[in-house]
């Protein structure tokens, strides 16, 4: 998980980036993928869970405000969820740039005469290059808004990740994933359903060429 806090042009937009893997360890140190390559949990289900965790959070909070909480709990809440719509690489690297640093290049300023200062960013929702002309003491001050309380991390591990067993478990499932015979995975796929018997016990004897 990747708190990310800014907007293109510093403003503060505060999310989370999460990559799901598509399988757990198990607690024989068995790698089991998901059933889908393509599927992992339904997004309506996710929602209803999401908001009964969130709620009893913010129910556990000192600062809790009843009203506001009250209306919360009459509301459908919705969770996007969509499939990665780049190559797995891609999305890694895109997340990456975001763990260490901030979202401003020196590329995108430029100085301008008064001591102000301009900065291009691109508008996700025009898709065009804007220009955000300010001062230099407002150029800091929206930089100091992403950084983070002390205690706070960026970057955040969990599960077969989590920097306690991550090491470990990442060599096991790599072991699992080798261990696991190609050919048998190959002949689940290709071997040809009977359509009385629903069988899949189906063995190819031989080929013949017609001449």
């Amino acid at each position: 998980m990747v708190l990310h806090t800014w907007g293109r042009n510093l403003s503060q937009h505060t999310h989370i980036h999460c990559l799901l893997p598509s399988g757990v360890l198990t607690q024989d140190r068995q790698w089991q993928p998901t059933r889908k390559d393509s599927y992992l949990f339904p997004v309506k289900a996710m929602s209803v869970r999401f908001k009964k965790e969130m709620l009893r959070r913010i129910n556990q909070s000192k600062d809790t405000h009843g009203n506001l909480l009250a209306d919360a709990k009459e509301k459908a809440w919705v969770v996007y969820s969509k499939p990665v719509l780049q190559t797995t690489e891609s999305v890694v690297g895109y997340l990456s740039r975001y763990c260490n640093r901030l979202g401003l290049n020196p590329s995108q300023l430029t100085h301008q005469e008064g001591g102000r200062i301009n900065m291009n960013y691109k508008d996700y929702r025009t898709k065009r290059i804007q220009k955000m002309c300010c001062s230099v003491g407002e150029l800091l001050r929206r930089l100091l808004l992403h950084v983070l309380p002390k205690g706070m991390m960026r970057t955040r591990y969990y599960g077969f990740m989590a920097n306690a067993v991550g090491v470990k478990a990442i060599v096991q499932i790599r072991q699992n994933l080798n261990e696991q015979p190609v050919e048998k995975a190959e002949h689940a796929k290709e071997r040809p359903c009977y359509p009385n018997c629903k069988s899949k016990v189906m063995v190819l004897i031989s080929i013949k060429v017609r001449p």
